[in-house]
């Protein structure tokens, strides 16, 4: 199975605090394109990026006639320091939500649509809490609870481990994380059309999270579709990149 394959090949630096990184180095790059667009997409990339693939995400959206607001994060912004997790995803939420309202005006974007990808779906939620409007959601293998999908995914163990050294339990991890989580944001879906891609054998974010995160949306009152599949993570990721099916 691809995912087992990938998480085998991790780096050791994951499981490690990285000396001397600030919230204010969680971007490190922002693309936007095609501003003169009605229609404004915005992408939060999964860990490690996946740059060869989401770019061509963003190519495709730009063909079909809309703007585009893509981000390279930094590794790191994902790693065993419990407070520096949470005041990275804050940083990148509140630059993010701010840089969108002020475009959404200046350019006239009639719709602002953002799109998470694997543990972008959290920067995402965080992000929309903070948002004046948005349009729709499409979030890609999703998880409703970042501490719990950090804790049982295969590709993150190394970080476990690191929190189990320092005596962090994942109980602490869960309520110091608790509005990390998307399930915590979904309220902010009430009334929006959410597309969520799931994978019924999904080794980094097990899918009963995935679920739950379905769950809590149908529970705020949001327009849930949900689409399923075998192909595992990594290819949902990429198969929505290349060939993406439905309306984004």
């Amino acid at each position: 199975m691809i995912d087992a394959y990938l998480a085998s090949k991790g780096s050791p630096e994951d499981a490690m605090v990285l000396e001397g990184f600030e919230p204010s180095q969680a971007i490190i790059e922002t693309r936007y394109i095609n501003p003169d667009a009605s229609e404004l997409n915005v992408i939060f990339p999964p860990w490690h990026g996946a740059k060869e693939v989401t770019q061509i995400l963003e190519r495709r959206l730009v063909r079909n006639g809309s703007a585009v607001m893509a981000f390279d994060f930094h590794d790191h912004i994902l790693e065993p320091n419990m407070p520096g997790v949470i005041a990275v995803h804050e940083h990148m939420s509140d630059s993010i939500a701010e840089d969108v309202n002020k475009r959404r005006v200046d350019e006239d974007f009639e719709r602002v649509n953002l799109i998470g990808i694997s543990l972008g779906s959290a920067a995402l939620s965080l992000t929309a809490s903070k948002l004046d409007t948005f349009t729709r959601v499409t979030n890609v293998v999703p998880g409703s609870n970042l501490a719990q999908c950090m804790w049982n995914g295969i590709r993150t163990q190394g970080i476990r481990e690191s929190f189990e050294r320092q005596g962090i339990t994942l109980d602490e991890l869960d309520k110091a994380w608790a509005t990390l989580g998307p399930s915590y944001h979904a309220p902010t879906m009430e009334g929006k059309e959410v597309d969520v891609r799931l994978s019924l054998n999904d080794g980094f974010v097990p899918t009963e999270y995935g679920e739950e995160y379905v769950a809590a949306l149908q529970d705020a009152g949001a327009n849930v579709s949900v689409q399923r599949s075998r192909l595992g993570h990594a290819m949902n990721i990429i198969k929505f990149c290349l060939v993406p099916s439905g309306k984004l």
